[in-house]
């Protein structure tokens, strides 16, 4: 049975460029705990790759030398980072494009670790402005692209190419103030609140957003409907860019459609 279950996962993986534990466990209507001990088999037998959430299809020793990815210098972004830009890449350089256009000559700017914040430094290298972020990727991009750019501390999560921060750089980062802020979000409720999938995340995110004079929450619509772990805020408090709003929520203020 184990070995008709791992074809099953892989006839998933075939089909997507990301499956997640809960989708797995759903389709085959088996235990979380089994989903990832048939994962951790499938990485052993070099079938696929476990990533935050989920997994991928295993594509050799150098899974990103078949896609346009961003470098600098010798660094390959993290693979699980890989997919997310690889995923909803229209919608999410059209809400990239949006935000960007809200940032404003001085401004001091927070950009999480979040693949649509990443998209958003392209639109940005003419603005004269400072940045902070706990995403590596971002950080070598915005450096490239000769933008005053504030490092955090911290431990890096090579798989996602965050930026694990450390007590004294909570310390450091609840001194900063910003202009704005761009926050990625796992789940987009428009009822309920924006989630993520942790709490020291959701902490995270809590603290960028109250020292932030504007807070901006980026998600595309593969999000919608999806309730994560723990609410970081709720929707009245951010202004959310989007694509594809559902019309019943196209006239509130704080919800805006990407270009």
């Amino acid at each position: 049975m184990s070995n008709k279950r791992l074809d099953l996962i892989k006839e998933m993986l075939e089909g997507k460029d990301f499956v997640s534990v809960d989708e797995i466990a759903e389709k085959l209507e088996i235990s979380l705990g089994t989903v990832r001990r048939d994962l951790i088999e499938m990485e052993d037998r070099k079938i696929a790759k476990r990533v935050h959430g989920g997994a991928v299809l295993y594509k050799g020793a150098d899974p990103l030398n078949h896609i346009a990815a961003y470098r600098s210098s010798d660094y390959t972004l993290p693979y699980e980072f890989s997919m997310q830009i690889k995923t909803n890449v229209e919608a999410k350089q059209r809400i990239a494009k949006t935000a960007a256009s809200f940032v404003e000559d001085g401004d001091s700017i927070y950009l999480d670790s979040s693949s649509s914040s990443f998209f958003m430094i392209d639109y940005l290298k003419e603005k004269k402005i400072t940045a902070v972020t706990n995403g590596v990727p971002h950080l070598l991009k915005l450096a490239d692209l000769k933008i005053n750019t504030f490092a955090l501390e911290g431990f890096i999560d090579s798989n996602r190419g965050a930026i694990t921060l450390t007590d004294s750089s909570m310390i450091t980062l609840s001194k900063l103030t910003f202009s704005k802020s761009f926050i990625g979000t796992l789940g987009v409720d428009f009822n309920f609140g924006y989630t993520t999938s942790s709490l020291k995340d959701s902490s995270l995110k809590q603290l960028i957003l109250h020292n932030s004079g504007v807070a901006y929450v980026l998600g595309d619509s593969s999000k919608y409907g999806i309730r994560s772990l723990a609410c970081f805020t709720k929707p009245e408090d951010v202004i959310f860019i989007g694509n594809d709003i559902p019309e019943k929520y196209k006239d509130l203020t704080y919800i805006k459609e990407a270009d």
